[in-house]
């Protein structure tokens, strides 16, 4: 917590300098800041990387589907480890039967790339409960289709806005709800 605290004082610290004012006793203190904002866990990681924190909202429109279901999704791509941790939520749904990441444009259909449950489906889903929530953590040997293998790849995918969660369904197999991952 102190981190936290060291890191909010440095950037309050550095919003009173002129740029053109900086001292390199400022400017080591704004280095030190965002090392610890970083490993703390705030905000999108090392400055230095590309983002390595995705959303996106699951909607039956994104499908093209009359639903009430929704969900969100939020994803986290560790570059040290090579692991893309994921948490999905799904409400107002039943008898989910796969959940993946698709590689396509916004508005287009495309292979899956990223099987979160399902491969490509569960022959019976049973009894869905009201809200969905599915974690877990994907690594290389996950990754499937053009990807294979490449969870680095699949990743330079997401951060371009070329892939889309999809949740299928018994009533709905190409999907019930969707959401482009940004």
């Amino acid at each position: 917590m102190k981190r936290v605290h060291l890191a909010i004082l440095g950037l309050f610290a550095l919003a009173g300098c002129e740029s053109s004012n900086i001292s390199s006793s400022s400017t080591e203190e704004a280095r030190l800041s965002s090392v610890s904002l970083s490993d703390a866990g705030v905000g999108r990681g090392d400055p230095t990387n590309p983002a390595s924190r995705f959303r996106t909202h699951l909607s039956g429109d994104e499908a093209g589907v009359a639903t009430k279901a929704q969900g969100q999704a939020a994803f986290h791509y560790q570059v040290r480890n090579g692991e893309l941790h994921y948490r999905v939520n799904i409400s107002n749904i039943e008898n989910v039967v796969g959940v993946h990441v698709h590689v396509a444009p916004p508005g287009e259909n495309g292979p899956i790339v990223l099987p979160l449950l399902g491969n490509p489906f569960i022959e019976d889903p049973g009894v869905t409960p009201r809200g969905n929530f599915l974690r877990g953590t994907a690594t290389d040997a996950d990754v499937t289709g053009e990807f294979a293998g490449d969870l680095a790849a699949l990743v330079e995918a997401i951060r371009a806005g070329n892939t889309y969660l999809n949740v299928h369904t018994t009533k709905h197999r190409g999907g019930e709800v969707r959401g482009q991952i940004n």
